[in-house]
């Protein structure tokens, strides 16, 4: 099959990249869990840390395509740059850091970072698919067999007729790498490796350096296939090479030094776990500070990342408040506990009076109100963005003040 022949249409209003990316999130919170359930970690540590790993990942994607002017802006007034390029290496290396001080912070002893090392390419393997059919992060003009072409008002069709490629009558871009496509394969195999070397390395470590190192080196190798405009982050030319591919030179070697060095003074000692209760006073103290963290800097993050979020955050505060009554109950007296809960209505609804001979009148004369706020986001004016096709957008915030009299006469 040629798949030059087939053309990608313009992403409509519910972008697939917005939806790819909800589900690159999702899918591997229900992996984790599902791994911390089946292994019996302890829920409300783990329930934080997944959480933590979340935040940490947004932030870190985002503050490494800041350029200087854009630390500058946000040192001297505090205004966060107002940029929705991503890079997601940044955010695995700024959620490895957190994931391992909430680690260190809760006092969980579990292999985390060993879980972390093959989810992560799987995560970034669901996320190209949203990648491939928005347009963004694509590649260079060819003439191979299996090279796709995308429809008007695209990125790639308004970078080709831009620099003259095409004209602006062409029904669909040149033919080009399927980077995305690529990107995709290259993962899963990063995945599939990761996991088959697990117990194969000496320090416990060494595998999230190793699949650190693997990723660095397939975003090396798949650089020389994506289109110089694909992006903005990490596209200057320097010695023949990208910025962003010196980057990845300087990370693999990084992570090759530091995997040798974790593999070379590694012994194998008798470790023997010993089970202790946690306390639920530190993860409530995770789960505080990067919600309220969250709301602080709320304004940084685009819709589809407060989405993911707030999914997130929804299910582990559920998940964490079932932990918690667990853990302040005495199992043999928990339906007891609920029961307990319930008597006051029982009782109270046996105090009702039931006579119905006669009639009263009475009068209630009674006040109220209530305030909060709410966000709206508009978007408008199509055009030509890094992750495909892009809309400008103004966010309201709408605050509402509510006050009110009832009169009821009965």
């Amino acid at each position: 099959m040629n798949l030059s022949t087939f053309i990608i249409p313009i992403p409509g209003e519910m972008s697939l990249f917005s939806v790819f990316y909800q589900i690159a999130f999702v899918i591997p919170f229900f992996i984790l869990l599902g791994i911390g359930i089946r292994r019996k970690y302890d829920m409300a540590s783990w329930l934080a840390i997944l959480l933590a790993s979340a935040f940490f990942f947004l932030i870190g994607s985002r503050i490494f395509t800041y350029s200087s002017s854009d630390w500058a802006l946000l040192f001297q007034d505090g205004s966060w740059p107002a940029s929705y390029d991503k890079f997601a290496l940044g955010g695995i290396i700024i959620a490895l850091i957190g994931l391992e001080i909430t680690r260190r912070f809760l006092r969980f002893r579990e292999p985390v970072l060993q879980i972390f090392a093959w989810v992560t390419p799987l995560a970034l393997a669901i996320q190209k698919l949203g990648c491939l059919f928005s347009g963004c992060c694509y590649g260079n003009v060819t003439t191979v067999p299996w090279g796709i072409k995308y429809a008007r008002g695209t990125l790639p069709y308004l970078d080709h007729m831009v620099n003259n490629q095409i004209s602006d009558s062409a029904l669909s871009s040149l033919s080009i790498h399927p980077t995305q496509i690529y990107q995709l394969a290259l993962y899963l195999m990063i995945s599939v490796l990761v996991l088959i070397m697990i117990k194969r390395f000496k320090s416990k470590e060494s595998t999230i350096v190793f699949s650190l190192a693997l990723l660095f080196i397939s975003r090396l190798f798949l650089e020389f296939f994506i289109d110089i405009d694909a992006t903005n982050f990490g596209s200057h030319i320097f010695w023949g090479l990208k910025s962003i591919q010196w980057l990845c030179i300087l990370g693999a070697l990084i992570s090759g030094l530091i995997l040798l060095g974790l593999e070379k003074y590694a012994f194998a000692r008798l470790e023997y776990e010993v089970q202790i209760r946690s306390k639920l006073l530190r993860p409530i103290l995770v789960l505080s500070v990067i919600s309220l963290l969250f709301v602080l800097l709320h304004s940084i993050f685009s819709s589809k990342e407060l989405v993911a979020f707030n999914i997130r955050l929804i299910i582990i505060c559920s998940l964490f408040a079932i932990v918690f009554f667990k853990r302040t109950t005495v199992k043999r007296m928990r339906v007891f506990s609920v029961l307990i809960l319930l008597l006051p209505v029982l009782l109270l609804s046996q105090t009702a009076k039931v006579d119905w001979s006669g009639f009263e009148k009475s009068k209630e004369l009674s006040f109220g109100s209530t305030y909060g706020h709410y966000y709206n986001e508009v978007l408008y004016n199509p055009h030509e963005g890094s992750c495909g096709t892009a809309y400008s957008d103004i966010e309201y915030r709408y605050r509402y003040v509510l006050h009110f009299r009832l009169y009821s006469l009965s």
